[in-house]
């Protein structure tokens, strides 16, 4: 792997600091492989907690603040939120998002 280097782009230098940030790393440049797939999955643990789909909390995170970042992911389409609970419906949607990760590829 070529060693990472900081872009110029705002936003993708703030998504390496978020990775180095993550993995403990205190220089993009040090970043390798494994740490890229560390940061990938704490992010999907953290998406896909009962915390941030709305399991025992008022408000959450994939309904709230992410479906106005992302307005069309797959964690906050309606579609994906079908069931009876709070649980089933938050059981389905990490399915779908487990399903698509596993194929790498998003529609």
């Amino acid at each position: 792997m070529e060693r990472v280097r900081w872009t110029g782009h705002p936003f993708v230098d703030a998504g390496l600091s978020a990775i180095a940030a993550v993995t403990g790393v205190s220089d993009v440049k040090d970043l390798e492989a494994g740490h890229f797939e560390h940061a990938a999955a704490e992010l999907e643990r953290v998406l896909l907690s009962d915390q941030a789909l709305g399991i025992g909390v008022e408000k959450s995170f994939a309904r709230g603040a992410l479906s106005q970042i992302f307005p069309n992911s797959e964690l906050v389409n309606p579609s994906n939120w079908r069931g009876r609970t709070p649980e089933e419906k938050a059981e389905n949607v990490r399915r779908k998002f487990q399903f698509l990760t596993a194929c790498g590829s998003f529609p």
